[in-house]
């Protein structure tokens, strides 16, 4: 798993496991950002579960932050997607 890839798992899984819900609405937006740079791939595996990112897409889809410093972030990973081109799929 490229470095990319394991950091985007790591983020979905405290993302899940999540229970405040602005925390973890802010998490979702980051992730949501992260993701529309991403290949659009079903799955992801990580050795703890198996993600299924099709349906994680739509879950964060709609997902704002009105938090200054995760709004930055999010917009970093934007312009890092349009910069650096595409990343690979994850490989098994």
């Amino acid at each position: 798993m490229s470095t990319v890839w394991a950091i985007v798992s790591a983020l979905v899984l405290v993302w899940q496991n999540e229970t405040d819900p602005q925390i973890k609405n802010d998490l979702g937006a980051v992730l949501r950002s992260c993701l529309a740079v991403l290949p659009d791939v079903s799955r992801l595996m990580h050795p703890l579960t198996t993600i299924e990112l099709r349906s994680l897409r739509r879950e964060v889809a709609e997902l704002q932050t009105v938090a200054f410093v995760t709004s930055q972030l999010a917009a970093a990973f934007h312009e890092w997607g349009q910069q650096d081109g595409p990343v690979s799929p994850p490989t098994a």
